[in-house]
């Protein structure tokens, strides 16, 4: 997940580790594209891993579970293609301390592609698009706007590159940033989403316990 080691994403986990917006409580994130519909697409084809859950809702997922942690309950509500792919999905996460993560992925109509982490002392915003973003705002209580432009080297790959170079060259099968129970964490939540829209890949997901 590319996502995890832009610039802009490490400074935001820097703050919020750091106590600057207190005790997170909620997660927003979107992230959509205008896709008209094509039955060859692999976006469209099941058997391909379509929809926009797979494809989108893995960057806003993801998110979600690098600032709350891993969801006691996922709601998920949507639309499906002739396919029978997700054409978009809305999700709400709730966590057993109470708080949430409201997630939007779609296929249908672009959206802002922004994010917010929600705190008890403030809020950061991730401007678009926030899988790959330049720069983020930090909101203090009582405090004016803090801009942080924080922009990908390149195409924004290169980070994720050096972290699995890191990695290798330590000796460690998998990252901290990224660890093979998180991405199974996410998923789960993708699975369950699914399941609850009703739709089938075709071939059973595998045991992730």
């Amino acid at each position: 997940m590319w996502t995890r080691f832009q610039p802009a994403i490490v400074a935001a986990k820097n703050l919020v580790d750091d106590g600057a917006i207190g005790e997170v409580r909620q997660v927003q994130a979107d992230l959509g594209v205008d896709r008209p519909f094509d039955a060859e697409d692999r976006l469209f084809n099941p058997t391909l891993g379509g929809g926009a859950l797979l494809d989108l809702g893995v960057y806003v997922v993801s998110l979600a579970q690098y600032f709350l942690g891993d969801p006691a309950a996922v709601v998920a509500h949507g639309s499906l293609f002739p396919t029978g792919v997700d054409a978009e999905a809305g999700l709400l996460l709730r966590y057993d301390d109470g708080h949430t993560a409201t997630l939007l992925c779609s296929l249908l109509h672009h959206t802002p592609g922004q994010a917010r982490i929600f705190g008890t002392e403030g809020w950061i915003d991730i401007l678009p698009r926030f899988h790959h973003p330049r720069e983020i705002v930090l909101h203090r209580k009582g405090a004016y706007p803090e801009p942080m432009v924080r922009p990908p080297v390149g195409g924004g790959y290169s980070h994720e590159l050096a972290e699995v170079t890191e990695c290798l060259l330590n000796g460690r099968a998998q990252s901290p940033v990224m660890p093979l129970a998180d991405t199974l964490a996410v998923q789960r939540v993708l699975n369950t989403a699914c399941e609850q829209l009703g739709v089938d890949h075709t071939e059973d997901p595998a045991d992730l316990d």
